[in-house]
């Protein structure tokens, strides 16, 4: 749960939203997520701007490499020291804007190593990717350690299908995207490419500018063909279109819904975010918060934050706030 919002206050901040492990469908990637930003044509007629990764990562200038380094603090002869990288990673860009390359030296909780896909669309044992463009700057296809994708596109530039193949020919399996008339993703389907089994399904809705506000993800029940609602988000958002909450449900079936988690943001002088907070809650229970995280952004002369300072406390079932950890993450990065 913590490192799903970790992932949206890295990566998704500007209209994303983050999640699904390998195997399964994920629309929170840099990639394969499209928000909404209208051009005015006439009167009746807007055209979708499809943004390239720096847009989807809120990344200001002509950035190059960007490198982000996860540190937990403890303390030392009564200061707070940088003692252990729990999370490192590495992202360059081409010119136009595009990753080519991704790769990350990263630990789980159980001291497993885990990819750049992580932190870029939580699919897990992947260390490396490397990523390829046509002239009209679509990706067209994606390496990763064990397996690699390729992408279609229609004559709107809309990334309509997606086929991932792994040295198991039986892993193989196919991505259907549709769009609605403004472009903007509205639904996408896992299919196993063997037989055109569904395998798992998204869906998305979108506020009149083009903002994401609800995403539900769908699972086949018990390998039958009834499709069942596992998990949703939803987003709010102030009027200049930046973020400020994000809550995560569970739902399972005709069981009542369950909050799994609230992430809230607000915004400094000059529009970029200043302070996140994100909680977890014990059973979906949303009166008993187990587990809060807290952070506070530094940023350079591009606007980009650089550095984010964070405190983990624990809520006992008591009432009783104990603080658990502190930690710091950086962001070097470097321009064209």
């Amino acid at each position: 749960m913590r490192k799903i919002f970790l992932l949206l206050l890295t990566l998704v901040m500007c209209r994303n939203a983050n999640s699904a492990k390998e195997g399964m469908l994920t629309e929170s990637a840099n990639k394969e997520k499209e928000l909404n930003n209208f051009e005015k044509k006439n009167e009746e007629e807007y055209v979708f701007h499809k943004k390239n990764d720096l847009e989807k990562l809120g990344l200001k200038g002509k950035v190059k490499h960007l490198e982000l380094i996860n540190y937990i603090l403890e303390d030392r002869f009564g200061e707070l020291q940088k003692v252990k990288i729990q999370d490192r990673y590495n992202l360059f860009f081409n010119e136009n804007g595009y990753i080519t390359k991704a790769d990350t030296i990263s630990l789980d909780i159980n001291h497993h190593y885990i990819s750049i896909e992580a932190f870029l669309e939580n699919r897990y044992n992947n260390i490396y990717a490397s990523f390829q463009y046509d002239d009209m700057n679509n990706l067209i296809e994606a390496k990763y350690t064990k397996y690699k994708e390729n992408y279609l596109y229609d004559d709107k530039k809309n990334n309509i299908e997606i086929n991932r193949f792994y040295e198991n020919k039986y892993k193989n399996s196919k991505i259907k995207r549709k769009y609605n008339n403004k472009n903007l993703l509205i639904s996408a389907n896992n299919y196993r490419a063997e037989d055109g089994i569904f395998l798992q399904g998204r869906k998305y809705e979108y506020n009149n500018k083009g903002d994401i506000i609800k995403e539900e993800q769908y699972d086949r029940e018990n390998q039958s063909d009834y499709l069942s609602l596992t998990s949703y988000y939803t987003y709010k958002y102030e009027k200049n279109g930046n973020i400020i909450e994000k809550i995560e449900y569970q739902q399972r079936g005709t069981w009542p819904k369950l909050i799994e988690g609230i992430a809230e943001y607000s915004y400094n002088q000059e529009n970029n975010i200043s302070y996140s907070c994100v909680k977890e809650y014990f059973l979906g229970d949303p009166t008993s918060v187990s587990y809060i995280n807290y952070a506070n952004y530094k940023y350079d002369a591009k606007g980009n934050w650089v550095e984010r300072r964070e405190e983990y406390f624990f809520n006992w079932a008591s009432g009783k706030k104990q603080k658990t950890g502190d930690g710091i993450v950086e962001r070097i990065i470097e321009y064209y």
